[in-house]
C-alpha cells in the first residue's frame, strides 16, 4: 500500500477500532504518517511508545503501587505516561513492535489492542486509538516476533507499506526540508533506484482467516469502505484466497437490485428472482415495502388485487425469507384491499408453510387449516362442508 492509500485507509480502521500494523522498511515515514493522521483526525496527543526500549511489562502496564483500603493492602498500578489524561483523546503508536523484548510485554500489548482496549483493570477511553508499526521480519532487520503466530496475526490488520518514488520525492522536496542537491539528484530518472536500494514491499501472504477477524470485517463493511481500498485491507486480515472469494461474492451482491412492484404484480418469473435474493434481507425488504405500500394505496382507493397479482405476491412469499413473509402477511391482512383468508388458496399453496404462517398471524384456526388442506388436495367431502358455518 502506498502513502496516499495508507492515509485513506487509516481513518476507516481507527473508526472500526481495528489496530493497523503498518509494516515497512526503515525511513519510509511510518512514524511521521502516524503523527500526521493524529493531527488530521483531531487527537489531542500522539504518543510514540518505543517498544524496543521497554524492559518488562511494567513499562506497558505501569509500576505497581501498594495502597491500603479499609485496612486491606491492595496492589494498583501507577498510570504510565502514555495513558490518556482526563478528557484527552490520544493516539498511541506502538513503534517497533517487531522488536518486543519478551513475551510478558507482548501479552500486555495483546490485551491493549483487544476491542475493549484494556490494560489490567484500566479501560482506555472509547476514543483512544492505536496504531502499530514494524519493520518486515526479514534478515535485514533484527526482530523477535513471529508474524505468523496466530495470536499475533489475528489481532491486527497487517498492511505492507511502501511509498511510491513520487511520494517520497514530494516529501523531501516540501516537508522534508532536504538540500536541493539531494532532491535534484534523486529526482533524475536514472538515480531513482538509489532512493531505497531496490527494496520491495513485504508480502502479507501468511495471513489466513480467523474467527476474530470476521467481526473486524463486518465493522468495516458498515463504514462503506472505498471499494478500491477494501481488498488490501481484507488481505491483511484473512489472506489472499479468502479476500478473492469475498470480493467476488460482494460484487455479485452489489449487482442485485430489488424486484420491482410491476414485476411482482405481473408475476414476472418472481419465484426464481426471489430465490436469488433469499439471503439478501435488505433488498427483499424493499420489494416487500413496495407490495405493502401498493396495498395501502388500493385500500385508500377501494381497489383490490387481481388473481394474477395475487399469484405474483404468492410466489414472492413462498420463495422469500420466512420472517419477512410473516411480517408482510400480517401487515397486508390489515388492508381492505387484501383479503388473506379468502385468498388463502391463491397466496400459499405450500401446506406446511400455510400452517406456519396462517397460525402465526392468527388468521385461521386449526380446524380452518384442516379444511384448507382438504381444499388444496381436492379431498373436501360433503360432510366437511356441513361443518362449515
Amino acid at each position: 500500500m502506498d502513502l496516499k492509500n495508507l492515509k485513506r485507509a487509516l481513518p476507516f480502521l481507527i473508526k472500526a477500532r481495528i489496530v493497523p500494523l503498518i509494516i515497512g522498511h526503515k525511513g519510509t515515514g511510518k512514524t511521521q504518517v502516524s503523527y500526521q493522521m493524529g493531527k488530521q483526525l483531531g487527537f489531542d496527543r500522539v504518543y510514540n511508545l518505543r517498544l524496543a526500549l521497554c524492559a518488562d511489562a511494567g513499562d506497558i502496564t505501569g509500576l505497581p503501587n501498594f495502597v491500603t483500603v479499609n485496612g486491606e493492602e491492595r496492589t494498583t498500578f501507577r498510570p504510565p505516561a502514555y495513558f490518556p489524561r482526563k478528557d484527552e483523546k490520544v493516539l498511541i503508536v506502538l513503534d517497533e513492535i517487531n522488536r518486543v523484548q519478551n513475551r510478558q510485554i507482548l501479552n500486555a500489548i495483546f490485551q491493549m489492542v483487544e476491542r475493549d482496549r484494556r490494560i489490567g483493570e484500566y479501560a482506555f477511553p472509547e476514543d483512544t486509538a492505536i496504531i502499530a508499526l514494524a519493520n518486515p521480519p526479514t534478515d535485514e532487520y533484527s526482530g523477535t516476533i513471529d508474524f505468523t503466530d496466530e495470536a499475533f496475526r489475528s489481532r491486527f490488520c497487517h498492511i505492507s507499506y511502501m511509498p511510491t518514488d513520487e511520494e517520497y520525492l514530494s516529501y523531501i522536496g516540501t516537508e522534508g526540508n532536504f538540500h536541493g542537491n539531494v532532491v535534484n539528484f534523486l529526482s533524475q530518472e536514472e538515480n531513482r533506484t538509489f532512493i531505497h536500494g531496490k527494496k520491495s514491499p513485504f508480502s502479507v501472504d501468511y495471513m489466513t482467516p480467523d474467527y476474530r477477524v470476521w467481526e473486524y470485517i463486518s465493522d468495516l463493511e458498515k463504514l462503506n469502505v472505498d471499494k478500491d481500498l477494501l481488498p488490501e485491507l481484507l488481505t491483511g486480515m484473512v489472506g489472499v484466497s479468502a479476500t478473492a472469494r469475498y470480493i467476488t461474492f460482494q460484487e455479485s451482491q452489489d449487482k442485485k437490485v430489488p424486484i420491482t412492484l410491476s414485476e411482482v404484480l405481473a408475476n414476472d418469473n418472481i419465484a426464481s428472482k426471489a430465490k436469488a435474493l433469499v439471503n439478501n434481507i435488505e433488498i427483499l425488504s424493499t420489494t416487500f415495502d413496495y407490495v405493502l405500500n401498493e396495498a395501502k394505496s388500493r385500500t385508500a382507493s377501494k381497489n383490490t388485487f387481481s388473481k394474477l397479482e395475487l399469484e405474483g405476491i404468492r410466489e414472492l412469499a413462498l420463495n422469500s425469507n420466512v420472517e419477512l413473509t410473516f411480517k408482510l402477511l400480517k401487515d397486508l391482512n390489515a388492508e381492505e384491499s387484501f383479503n388473506l383468508s379468502a385468498d388463502a388458496h391463491i397466496i400459499l399453496d405450500n401446506i406446511e408453510l400455510n400452517k406456519l404462517i396462517f397460525l402465526s398471524v392468527g388468521i385461521l384456526k386449526e380446524n380452518e387449516i384442516h379444511l384448507m388442506e382438504k381444499i388444496l388436495n381436492n379431498t373436501l367431502t360433503d360432510e366437511d362442508l356441513s361443518h362449515v358455518s
